[in-house]
């Protein structure tokens, strides 16, 4: 799994340069939490560096316009966010409105931990890629899927087996 940590601010020196301006200038105002709490002025934190290093899993940090350019279909999701990369699937593991709950550097590292750590139980479970609902076993995901597809709906007796999240 690889995981996409994604700026809600444009890439590139000028960008970065009102950036740095405006959350010096004016930090509460500042729409990327994500850029606030994890850069200084000009560079990454040693303390986020760290924990990003500690992550078991493949990063990558992008700007909104080089998200959008990657994944277009996840180009309107709020943001910051930490998307989940896994093979050709891509989905939200932290929405921004849980980055944006974060005061400092160790309670976005919770955060964060947090949604692996759900991430990893959720690893044992099936999800029906229609609708996005998880399963205990392959069958039953299969099915949902297979009536998903036909149906464009969920299937009551099906939906019952699902895991609560």
């Amino acid at each position: 799994m690889k995981l996409i940590f994604v700026y809600n601010a444009e890439s590139g020196i000028v960008a970065s340069l009102t950036d740095a301006v405006h959350k010096a200038v004016s930090p509460g105002t500042y729409s990327c939490n994500l850029c606030r709490i994890t850069y200084g002025s000009v560079a990454m934190k040693d303390d986020w560096k760290k924990f990003i290093a500690s992550l078991p899993h493949a990063v990558e940090f992008l700007h909104r316009d080089e998200f959008a350019t990657q994944y277009p279909n996840l180009k309107d999701s709020p943001l910051p966010a930490v998307f989940a990369e896994d093979g050709l699937t891509v989905r939200i593991l932290v929405p921004a409105s849980e980055i944006n709950k974060a005061q400092d550097i160790a309670g976005l590292e919770e955060i964060v931990k947090g949604a692996l750590s759900h991430e990893q139980s959720d690893a044992e479970a099936y999800r029906c890629p229609e609708c996005g609902l998880k399963y205990r076993d392959k069958e039953t995901a299969a099915r949902c899927e297979a009536w998903c597809k036909e149906h464009k709906s969920c299937n009551l007796d099906i939906i019952k087996d699902a895991i609560k999240e």
